[in-house]
């Protein structure tokens, strides 16, 4: 009872956010001269497996890639949920594709979006030739929970113990980087390290009930239980491309969990540069609602130029 009780109230609560997405998505003026397209990567006719691909118009030559993946809770977003700033990555010479994948608002397990996700770089891979990318340069990006998958998914990459776990196969990527934007990637801690009290009765409970909708019941007794938070997963993995966090100190909820990944990946010894906004204004995944802010563009122009510093 407890358990339904909290896990409906953080359901409404992405539900409203994904309203809140949906006008703001309405409001915003692209860039100009980015062609735009829309590909099933599971054909089963579900919107939850399709992606977009964003480029320059009128492009006839190789570009980098950049593979972003949404936030939203686990429970919200989709492949339009960051548009503009894929409009503003494809507008400096980029190839861009985000993907829906299914989710908690789906009755969805971690499990299936992981698996949603690879399927969706299986079918980049196999259709390259069609999409022109440049093999040697591929960025995979996540923010917020998105930043969280995009990590798992690295992790998964080159690790056989992971891709049992998860069920999954090695996908014919190379990444060149990993761009971490406000990661939420200690789940174990995703409530406790926010700035409310750590023990308090919603934050516990919530916390439990967000473990038990990710992983399902008895979750504990589950070896996914300890390779789905980066404390974990860096246990069982250390072969990352190069990695950047970017955060910003007025992400009151989500900065604590960018400076302990931080922390946890100095401690493996892993390459990773970071990259953090003193701007108490600037809150959650700013750079990427509004592309046009100045320190967005700051931002954003050092996650491209970390992009170029680390092509293959």
């Amino acid at each position: 009872m407890l358990y339904l009780l909290f896990k409906n109230s953080y359901l409404k609560i992405w539900k409203k956010i994904g309203a809140s997405d949906v006008k703001r998505l309405k409001e915003q003026t692209l860039y100009p001269d980015i062609k735009e397209e829309c590909f099933s990567y599971i054909n089963d006719n579900k919107s939850y497996h399709k992606l977009n691909i964003y480029q320059p118009q009128n492009n006839f030559v190789s570009l980098p890639l950049i593979i972003d993946i949404h936030g939203g809770g686990w429970a919200g977003g989709n492949k339009d949920t960051n548009k503009k700033y894929n409009y503003y990555l494809a507008s400096k010479d980029n190839i861009v594709i985000s993907m829906s994948f299914a989710d908690l608002s789906n009755h969805k397990k971690l499990i299936d979006m992981i698996q949603d996700i690879f399927a969706s770089l299986q079918w980049i891979y196999e259709n390259k030739n069609k999409l022109n990318y440049d093999e040697t340069q591929i960025m995979l990006t996540g923010d917020s929970s998105g930043a969280h998958l995009a990590f798992l998914v690295a992790s998964i990459q080159n690790n056989r113990y992971l891709q049992g776990i998860f069920n999954v196969k090695h996908v014919n990527l190379d990444f060149s980087c990993l761009v971490l934007t406000h990661p939420a990637a200690s789940i174990k801690e995703y409530i406790e390290l926010m700035p409310q009290n750590p023990y308090s009765f919603i934050s516990v409970n919530m916390n439990k009930a967000l473990k038990r909708m990710l992983l399902g019941f008895n979750y504990k007794k589950k070896p996914i239980f300890n390779a789905f938070s980066s404390e974990d997963i860096l246990k069982t993995n250390d072969k990352y491309p190069p990695i950047l966090i970017t955060t910003s100190q007025g992400d009151i909820a989500l900065h604590p969990l960018s400076v302990r990944l931080a922390k946890d990946l100095k401690n493996n010894d892993i390459d990773f540069d970071y990259y953090d906004d003193k701007n108490k204004e600037n809150n959650n995944v700013f750079n990427i609602i509004d592309p046009d802010n100045n320190d967005s563009k700051k931002m954003n122009d050092y996650i491209l130029k970390f992009f170029i510093n680390n092509a293959k």
